[in-house]
């Protein structure tokens, strides 16, 4: 990212570009799409497919559908409503920790209880 751009982005909005661009790193296949859909003329279908995704992950019981859904709805929102970029990006980060630690400790806890 340039350094203008940088200046003129606040710390919220430069914590959303770095998760963006983490899921375009993990996730390769995904980068057209995130950068089509993240276009700034987009919003006419970016609102609706995170509402979608939004009303999809209060339906997580069903097959098909899943958490994973929430917080692709709120990144997509987040894109047009800055109000909700500091609760998506706390969100995501504390999410993607919460996951860490909990594949650490059970994988951990399987290495202790299987390596004997």
């Amino acid at each position: 990212m340039h350094k203008e751009v940088e200046k003129i982005m606040n710390k919220t909005d430069l914590r959303l570009q770095r998760i963006f661009d983490r899921i375009k790193k993990r996730i390769p296949w995904t980068e057209k799409s995130v950068n089509w859909i993240s276009h700034p003329e987009r919003h006419w279908i970016r609102i609706p497919i995170a509402r979608l995704l939004l009303i999809g992950s209060l339906l997580s019981f069903l097959p098909g559908l899943g958490i994973w859904m929430l917080p692709a709805g709120l990144l997509l929102l987040s894109i047009d409503l800055p109000q909700a970029r500091g609760f998506t990006v706390a969100f995501v980060i504390r999410s993607e920790r919460f996951i860490k630690t909990s594949w650490r400790k059970l994988r951990d806890y399987f290495i202790d209880r299987f390596s004997n």
